[in-house]
């Protein structure tokens, strides 16, 4: 807790902020070596305690979160979590801030954590895309027991984006999850995003994509007579038609 802390605070509660999302940030050499250095793991409990109890006294949702969360021991992360709850929080932030983690990997790791911070705290995941998992992540991690997911339209962001909102949405909605997202306005959406950045899109790209929903020849059918048996989605749940 470096400089005036509270006082940044006190700004975003000044100017109507009616949650906040605060990060708990060490130098990387400290998540290497799991705190064996000059910076304990009870100074950021401690640290954790003192600025979540002062934000609740002025009456925010508070999500926060830690660097780096999954290049760091699982164990370690469910601690610091853990003091989270204990000192009050709404819910708790897990980053794959580079996009190293993998399906099975988020899995895990988000289930420990959510062991640590119990059933009724809120678990929010965010996960990168640089290794192209991170939809993959996304479903992962609320198998295991996450009930949030950051995600932006075709996925943009910095490096290699992020979870893609129609992937995402199309997926959990797959397997049974309700997002409460009306997946007919999607392709909608991804269109208007795409024009509004001015960005070329890879023709086999998911859900918007120009050659996503077309099945070159009938090596696929199997017997059917249905184009569609082609296909993963059928484009009228998107908001498209079969080409």
């Amino acid at each position: 807790l470096k400089g005036d802390w509270r006082g940044a605070i006190d700004r975003h509660i000044d100017i109507g902020a009616e949650a906040i999302s605060p990060i708990f940030k060490w130098d990387y050499e400290h998540t290497l070596s799991d705190f064996t250095g000059d910076l304990s793991k009870q100074a950021i409990i401690d640290a954790i305690g003192e600025s979540i109890a002062y934000m609740k006294r002025q009456k925010v949702r508070v999500v926060p979160w830690i660097v780096d969360t999954m290049r760091g021991p699982a164990d370690s992360a469910c601690q610091f979590y853990k003091a989270m709850v204990d000192a009050g929080t709404d819910g708790v932030y897990l980053v794959d801030s580079r996009g190293n983690s993998n399906p099975l990997a988020t899995r895990t790791f988000v289930h420990k954590v959510r062991q640590a911070v119990g059933p009724t705290c809120d678990v929010y995941v965010q996960h990168q895309n640089d290794m192209g998992v991170a939809t993959a992540c996304a479903i992962a991690a609320v198998e295991g027991g996450a009930n949030w997911t950051d995600a932006s339209v075709i996925g943009i962001g910095d490096r290699g984006g992020c979870v893609a909102l129609e992937e995402a949405a199309a997926l959990f909605e797959m397997y049974g999850y309700s997002t409460g997202i009306k997946l007919e306005g999607l392709y909608e959406l991804c269109r208007y995003v795409q024009k509004a950045y001015g960005v070329e899109l890879a023709p086999w790209k998911c859900i918007v994509g120009e050659n996503w929903n077309k099945e070159e020849g009938v090596g696929h059918l199997e017997g059917s007579s249905e184009a569609e048996a082609t296909i993963g989605i059928a484009p009228k749940v998107v908001g498209r038609e079969f080409e």
